[in-house]
């Protein structure tokens, strides 16, 4: 997993632990994008693909890459816009979609604003 890797709670099951995941980007051969991945805590892989950032259309270098984690585990999905993937949320309040979701930035953004009122 790449060096700036988070730990992603799940919502909590009756007697389980480390339950949840590993999320990491880093730099997709092309130099064009980010390749993030989504690891469970087994090591099986759940998704990866190719991201970018919501305000630019240029890859962010791995070093310079600050994930968190989500507010909420839930929000992370992207099944509400039928496609299989998480968002990638960055400390300074950007996002990471998937390349194919690009033009929808401004749509989660809304959805999850309207979930933390």
């Amino acid at each position: 997993m790449p060096m700036n890797s988070i730990w992603i709670d799940a919502p909590p099951l009756p007697i389980s632990w480390h339950h949840g995941w590993w999320f990491g980007c880093d730099v997709a051969t092309s130099g064009t994008v980010n390749y993030c991945r989504l690891i469970r805590a087994d090591g099986e892989q759940v998704y990866a693909g190719e991201y970018l950032p919501c305000n630019t259309n240029v890859a962010i270098a791995e070093a310079k890459i600050r994930l968190m984690p989500p507010p909420d585990s839930m929000e992370m999905w992207l099944f509400r816009w039928q496609n299989d993937g998480v968002i990638g949320f960055l400390s300074d309040g950007d996002l990471l979609l998937p390349a194919p979701l690009k033009d929808k930035c401004g749509e989660v953004k809304d959805k999850l604003r309207l979930a933390h009122r």
